[in-house]
């Protein structure tokens, strides 16, 4: 996902359906309810299982769903700046709003996904790594700890925890860049789009026409092939008339 996410725009549609309801279901669960954990594994998996299906098939929301998610981690990781100031509230507000309605506008939905998808493939892939070797960085806890869901006696954010997040940006960076190329020449067809109007996820507002402009170069196409098809018929019959002067002469 780092370094081919909207290569992969179908997975990254579905990821972030599933991300974001899975993720949703998993916290509302385990803060207000009793259940099992096996109950609250499955309510998530099915959950974000459809939420996925969703944002697979209404393309923009899972455009849109993908930037709130990057909005939503990057406030985690201002955070550790803030040190849970109010302020923090106003930027985790007007960050995940701007980006959802940002990323809806076709011109930008291309960096929109390359963006996102660096970003919070980087993080995915680090987190991973740090939660599985259980380290003290801990970053794997970035959003839990923005809303007081966890806290740990050690000190914390520490040198590790820098160094991690650090590497998280470099990479995300270095993924874009990837994308960028990688993707140059390369769009997507929705697979359902909700307004009934076909598009691009990829094209520059520039490259869409409109009906009127497809008529017209439809119409000058049919009249250059109709016009061409009279120009090859009296080339044609010249080149007979032409043969058959030449057999009179040479008689």
């Amino acid at each position: 996902m780092v370094f081919a996410g909207y290569r992969l725009f179908y997975l990254y549609l579905l990821s972030s359906g599933f991300l974001a309801a899975g993720g949703a279901t998993l916290v509302l669960m385990s803060a207000f309810t009793d259940a099992s954990s096996v109950a609250v594994l499955v309510l998530t998996l099915v959950v974000g299982g459809v939420a996925g299906v969703f944002t697979l098939l209404v393309h923009w929301a899972g455009i849109s769903l993908g930037a709130v998610l990057a909005a939503l981690l990057i406030t985690a990781v201002i955070n550790l700046f803030l040190h849970h100031n109010f302020i923090i509230w106003i930027i985790l507000v007007v960050s995940m709003i701007a980006a959802g309605v940002m990323s809806l506008f076709g011109p930008i939905q291309r960096w929109s996904v390359i963006a996102c998808s660096a970003f919070l493939g980087a993080y995915g892939f680090v987190a991973a790594i740090d939660y599985l070797a259980k380290s003290q960085a801990e970053i794997a806890y970035l959003v839990p700890r923005l809303f007081y869901m966890m806290d740990s006696t050690r000190e914390w954010p520490n040198w590790l925890s820098w160094m991690l997040i650090g590497f998280v940006v470099v990479l995300a960076i270095v993924g874009a860049v990837v994308q960028i190329f990688i993707s140059r020449h390369y769009e997507h067809k929705p697979l359902f789009n909700l307004f009934g109007k076909g598009s691009s996820v990829g094209y520059e507002e520039d490259e869409y026409e409109s009906e009127e402009e497809f008529d017209r170069k439809t119409r000058v196409q049919q009249t250059a092939r109709k016009y061409g098809g009279k120009i090859r018929e009296m080339v044609q019959g010249a080149k007979k008339k032409s043969k058959k002067s030449k057999r009179l002469f040479d008689i």
